[in-house]
């Protein structure tokens, strides 16, 4: 059997990854998300978690698992299920919608609600993958969609809930993720993903060009992504024609320029490059890689992140 000492570790972790954003798991999720360098056995995990309850050191509470000294989020957690499932059907309806852009590959629910985590006054992150060289088409026809139906998340909103943003586009051949980027945090942001939409079996083809999210959590596989919220997009001649259309260089590059005059005059850390468009103000990846560091070096855990 693995070394218990590992296993434990692995699971706390997780745990710890999760308690950063106040956040309890299901065991199917702590199995799921488990942060480890080597595969571990069911049996192994078990016993584990057994080990660590022992100790008092997590408990398992209504379903969900957390550290002992934060029972507190376990209810959170409960008392914000109807607002995730609210929140998760207003995507859905949206995503029907805006799916109907024909250069748009993938939609997928990103940030904490793809986690099914969410109060009452949280937006909702979507993730888009545009047909090659198209982003910034794509972005200009679902901003001007979600303006039309009253749910376009802005930068001076005062009051988000429920709005859409759609903090990261990219192409179709900018799939994977630079060596710079391949940490613990990029890796779990892919891995929590809940597809919506797709066409092309682009989902599939994502996850295959990021393979090396194994390295963090080697459970994690793609014949067990939630289906039950996605759609898949059905093409025909018409549709592929007007796709030819949305998706032609001169629009993109009158669309490009002028998004990019409008980003860059409240530019903070946004990224915007020829396939990839990252709005993202708050540099959450440094953040909680920092956090992640503290709490391990804490409980003597130390981890490639």
């Amino acid at each position: 059997m693995k070394n218990m000492a590992s296993v434990k570790d692995s699971i706390l972790k997780t745990l710890i990854y999760s308690d950063i954003f106040s956040f309890p798991l299901s065991r199917g999720e702590l199995w799921e998300y488990l942060v480890s360098d080597k595969k571990i056995t069911q049996n192994e995990f078990n016993q584990g978690l057994l080990e660590l309850i022992n100790k008092k050191m997590i408990v398992y509470e209504k379903g969900f698992y957390a550290f002992s000294t934060k029972r507190s989020n376990i209810d959170r957690r409960l008392f914000n299920l109807p607002e995730v499932s609210q929140k998760i059907n207003i995507a859905q309806k949206t995503v029907k919608v805006i799916s109907c852009i024909p250069t748009i590959k993938l939609i997928g629910l990103s940030g904490g609600l793809a986690m099914y985590d969410a109060d009452s006054e949280d937006d909702i992150d979507l993730f888009v993958v545009a047909s090659k060289k198209t982003v910034f088409v794509t972005r200009f026809w679902i901003l001007f969609a979600l303006q039309i139906m009253g749910l376009r998340r802005t930068r001076f909103d005062k009051n988000p809930a429920d709005k859409i943003c759609v903090n990261m586009v990219i192409d179709e051949e900018s799939l994977s993720w630079s060596q710079a980027d391949r940490d613990i945090y990029t890796a779990h942001e892919i891995v929590q993903l809940k597809p919506l939409f797709e066409r092309d079996c682009t989902y599939s083809r994502f996850v295959s060009k990021n393979k090396w999210i194994n390295k963090f959590f080697p459970n994690f596989s793609i014949e067990k992504t939630d289906k039950s919220i996605y759609i898949t997009g059905r093409d025909n001649l018409l549709f592929r024609m007007t796709g030819a259309i949305f998706g032609c260089s001169f629009f993109e590059f009158i669309l490009r320029k002028f998004q990019e005059s409008l980003i860059q005059r409240n530019k903070t850390r946004e990224k915007v490059d020829i396939g990839v468009l990252a709005l993202h103000p708050v540099d959450y990846r440094a953040d909680t890689l920092y956090k992640l560091r503290l709490k391990f070096l804490e409980l003597g855990l130390l981890t490639k992140l």
